[in-house]
């Protein structure tokens, strides 16, 4: 490998540590650290270095501000984005993350920062100003795909036209270690997803003390979560049941009926941005929902709303750090536990 690059850093409560980032014939990025929170700060001046641009849009995706970057055409995924309160959520509720997943995600908010600040002629004029909660916002937007689309079959099926979900889907083996000539286990992953967009991924390799894990991230997300430690692998594909569902609701005049009662309708108003020729007009929308979640849709009269049990759900990043950290099943067990991806088989050697 030929090493590119050595950083001295402040991270972690301001205790000094040297992180290093080699590059191997293919440019994948290999980041050793003494901390956690020093390989994150690495992973993100890394992704930063590699893919900045991309990572601005896909946190722009999260929180539902692209249209005012680049225009009309995405003002109906931002409205989609603000009724799901991505941003909302991972605001509101970055403080209840564990600390040490906080500073994870604070090192590796710093390190872009500093790329963008050594290389400010690398960073887009639409760039957004990046805090902290937009990884977490980032997490839940990148499995929402499922659930929403899950939701959207249910409409489907009432006649009501969805814009059509993209094809995803895995594959993925785990051969057991008495059947290898290594006597270890072989896991292949294999992720069916785009090269291009908010599910490509950016491979890593990360050293930090005692912990050392291979795989893919998202990019925009401070470590892999496909791939493998020196304990476990992780790979994923599709699930197969149905989280996510549509409730038919009768309104009226603001309410909405619930066991023969009229209910008041919650109702939220949120400003999107859209660029037109030299200005950004900035539009009203007002979501409404009912204890099932945001009203998606009406016909003949009824109201439509989602429902789905990761609509509260902001520690998907907590639980990927306690999976590529579990050393045994029973750790493993515990860290599937908090049940923050979308439905997955997930397969563990």
């Amino acid at each position: 490998m030929k090493r590119i690059l050595l950083l001295a850093i402040s991270v972690a409560l301001a205790n000094a540590e040297k992180v290093e980032i080699l590059r191997d014939e293919f440019g994948v990025a290999h980041i050793f650290a003494a901390t956690p929170a020093g390989a994150a700060y690495a992973s993100g001046y890394a992704q930063a270095s590699d893919r900045l641009g991309e990572m601005m849009r896909n946190f722009r995706k999260a929180e539902g501000t692209m249209a005012e970057a680049f225009g009309p055409e995405w003002f109906r995924h931002d409205h989609r984005q603000r009724m799901w309160r991505h941003r909302q959520v991972a605001e509101q509720n970055f403080h209840q993350l564990s600390p040490q997943v906080r500073g994870i995600i604070e090192a590796f908010v710093a390190g872009v920062k500093q790329y963008m600040k050594e290389h400010p002629q690398n960073v887009p004029e639409w760039a957004i100003r990046l805090e902290p909660w937009h990884v977490v916002a980032l997490g839940r937007f990148t499995i929402w795909r499922w659930p929403e689309g899950e939701a959207s079959g249910d409409l489907a099926r009432a006649g009501i036209p969805q814009d059509p979900a993209p094809y995803t889907g895995s594959n993925q083996w785990l051969i057991a270690p008495w059947r290898t000539a290594v006597k270890a286990p072989i896991a292949v992953i294999d992720p069916h997803l785009s090269w291009y967009g908010e599910t490509r991924y950016y491979e890593m390799r990360l050293y930090a003390g005692e912990w050392a894990y291979s795989g893919a991230a998202r990019v925009g997300l401070p470590f892999p979560t496909l791939g493998h430690s020196r304990y476990a692998s992780i790979a994923m594909t599709t699930g197969g049941p149905d989280t996510s569902d549509v409730f038919e609701e009768e309104v009226s005049e603001g309410r909405y009926k619930l066991k023969g009662e009229w209910r008041p309708l919650q109702v939220r108003r949120e400003k999107i941005g859209v660029k037109t020729v030299g200005k950004v007009d900035w539009k009203e929308v007002v979501y409404e929902y009912t204890h099932h979640g945001p009203i998606v849709a009406h016909k003949d009269g009824k109201a439509y709303s989602m429902a789905t049990p990761y609509a509260e759900e902001f520690r998907l990043v907590e639980q990927a750090w306690a999976m590529v950290t579990s050393k045994n099943l029973a750790e493993m067990k515990k860290a599937l536990a908090m049940r923050q991806y979308m439905a997955q088989n997930i397969m563990v050697g």
